[in-house]
């Protein structure tokens, strides 16, 4: 097979042709049409308009309201720091690939490190983001007590704090009403209750993690409180807080553990 065909087969003809129209642009000083960049790289125009579009969306060229294009300065590629939760949770996953995925739409860096459900690793994972001089730090770490020392390395870099699901001092909060989520599960499970056992129930179990503070444990305050609204003749002894930590192994082990000693 001759050389040139073998190089042929690595191009990728979208990206040279978007190329072609960088060129064009930046060898112009005023600014162009649409008409003018088809005329001269004789790339269609559904492509070149494609291409043009592309590169307005992703800051490279700006569009003025007479629909001429012309290239701007390159700003700086912004950097975001995303501290999981853990890699071995699912939720915790699922969240890290809706932040990459939204920070590949918007042509965001993204810099992730993984907590480990560990407090002192947050800590550590903080001073890498400062170090690392990210503009934005989103941070999904659940201990309530260490929030602060995060939250106060973040703020002495004068780096922005997103806070995912557990409050941190001096952060935008992304989260749900905890106990408004409660009530309404707390709600649902009495409905399922009423419509199953015909609200015959032994014991109401709320599974959590206290180490994620009070605002988190308002989770299951509420679910209890959704439940005693349509079963109010459950006595307090029916409602059994337990420690999960917040994941699948230690949740089970601490009900077989109540199971047995209820025996």
């Amino acid at each position: 097979m001759p050389k040139t065909k073998i190089k042929r087969l690595y191009l990728i003809p979208i990206l040279s042709k978007a190329l072609d129209v960088l060129e064009l642009l930046e060898q112009n000083n005023a600014p162009v049409t649409l008409e003018d960049v088809y005329q001269k790289t004789q790339i269609s125009k559904t492509s070149v308009y494609r291409i043009l579009k592309t590169l307005v969306h992703r800051g490279y060229v700006a569009q003025a309201q007479n629909g001429t294009y012309r290239l701007v300065s390159r700003p700086r590629r912004l950097r975001f720091g995303f501290a999981a939760q853990s890699a071995e949770m699912p939720f915790s996953i699922a969240v890290a690939q809706s932040i990459t995925a939204a920070a590949a739409a918007s042509g965001v860096e993204l810099l992730i490190l993984d907590n480990r459900y560990d407090p002192d690793v947050a800590i550590k994972n903080a001073e890498e983001f400062v170090a690392k001089r990210v503009d934005l730090v989103l941070e999904f770490q659940v201990e309530e007590h260490v929030a602060p020392r995060v939250a106060h390395i973040f703020k002495q870099a004068d780096i922005p704090l997103i806070a995912i699901d557990v409050p941190h001092p001096n952060a935008t909060y992304f989260g749900v009403d905890n106990f408004e989520v409660g009530y309404e599960a707390g709600s649902l499970l009495a409905q399922y209750a009423l419509r199953k056992w015909k609200g015959k129930v032994d014991w109401v179990l709320g599974v959590g993690f206290p180490e994620a503070g009070s605002f988190v444990q308002s989770r299951i305050t509420g679910a209890f409180d959704g439940i005693r609204s349509r079963l109010p003749d459950l006595t307090p002894d029916r409602f059994i807080q337990l420690d999960g930590r917040g994941m699948r192994q230690p949740s089970q082990q601490a009900i077989s553990d109540l199971l047995r000693s209820r025996r």
